[in-house]
């Protein structure tokens, strides 16, 4: 602990920028706040800790404040990071800065509204779960752990939920994640998926996020955790023991049968995701429908496109691939409604 506070007190600030690279200020007020309690601390060094903290809260604030983060490449990612750093502050720092707090707060809650709008991730799985869930899942936790406000909580609540369910509902027989929009390699739900549900499964109490847990087991094993995260499987599963036993993991989704619906729509005035199954078992046909508008960059012209599957063979599935952002197949087919399974009007 003591050599992990040295480490802490000594890391230099990255700063922020509007996209791509967020700064390390969440990683910063985590560390500090798994540390927060270590008797090694001393005046001077949570003085510094507090001061990194709160310059990377103005950097934000900064960046939220002007025009230049879109909302789903940037302002919900650093909406969600700065309410993060401003809950790991000490608790004599929001008794003197109340109105930065009020501050961040606000530009969390436009992260909370837009995710409330598309109940699902618009530029598809991968930006979601590989950029996006676990900065959500642990802002929402932190908001309901740290602030007396039971209405606004509920709402974060009840998003952690819509979220898992729509991971779990988008979830196809052959163990991934229907394709959409700019697609890449975490579809197949390793090493990112576990650790959100779990997170989830814990903020909810609702019994089939463990269960769709010990399913991505089933998938992965070990492997459902990225390693350098496995040491937080204790601390987002909320449980003792560090692993599911092999008796624990399941080899399809039919426990969840009668449990949840076969279908289910997401963000029924957004981004209109709609979700169908036969059943829960592994030799389910799936169907994906896509009936809500384009968000984002990364987001297709699929507006009515539709995949199938029955077990783990695809009968119309999502076409081309991501690469290059700007390559001539993304821009001229992959993007395309011509890609998609979807109504084409011709114009002259």
């Amino acid at each position: 602990g003591d050599r992990a506070i040295q480490s802490l007190v000594g890391v230099s600030p990255v700063l922020p920028r509007e996209s791509g690279n967020y700064g390390n200020g969440l990683t910063i007020a985590l560390t500090y706040d798994l540390l927060r309690d270590h008797p090694t601390w001393t005046p001077d060094m949570r003085a510094r800790i507090g001061l990194t903290l709160r310059r990377m809260i103005k950097e934000t604030l900064l960046l939220l404040d002007g025009d230049s983060p879109s909302m789903w490449h940037g302002r919900f990612q650093l909406g969600c990071s700065a309410w993060l750093v401003a809950a790991a502050l000490d608790v004599e720092s929001w008794e003197n800065d109340k109105a930065m707090f009020a501050q961040v707060q606000r530009h969390f809650i436009e992260s909370l509204r837009a995710i409330q709008i598309t109940g699902g991730w618009p530029e598809g799985y991968n930006y979601w779960i590989n950029s996006r869930a676990f900065t959500f899942v642990l802002a929402a936790t932190a908001h309901i752990n740290a602030v007396d406000a039971p209405e606004l909580n509920e709402e974060l609540r009840a998003a952690l939920e819509t979220v898992g369910l729509w991971t779990i509902h988008g979830t196809e027989p052959v163990g991934r994640f229907t394709l959409f929009g700019d697609t890449g390699p975490r579809a197949d739900l390793k090493d990112e998926t576990q650790r959100i549900i779990d997170i989830i499964g814990v903020v909810t109490g609702k019994d089939v996020f463990r269960d769709y847990s010990r399913y991505l087991t089933g998938l992965h094993g070990r492997e459902a955790y990225y390693a350098p995260y496995r040491w937080g499987v204790p601390l987002f599963r909320g449980l003792p023991d560090r692993d599911f036993a092999p008796s624990e993991a399941l080899d399809s989704l039919r426990l969840l049968q009668g449990r949840l619906p076969t279908s289910a729509v997401f963000g029924r005035e957004g981004l209109g995701h709609v979700f169908s199954r036969s059943d829960w078992g592994l030799d389910a046909t799936h169907l994906s429908f896509q009936a809500g508008h384009t968000f984002a960059n990364h987001g297709h012209y699929q507006n009515g496109h539709f995949t199938l599957s029955k077990g783990k063979t695809a009968l119309a599935l999502t076409s081309g691939t991501y690469g290059d952002y700007f390559d001539s197949h993304r821009l001229d087919y992959y993007i395309r409604t011509v890609a998609a399974n979807s109504l084409l009007v011709v114009r002259p």
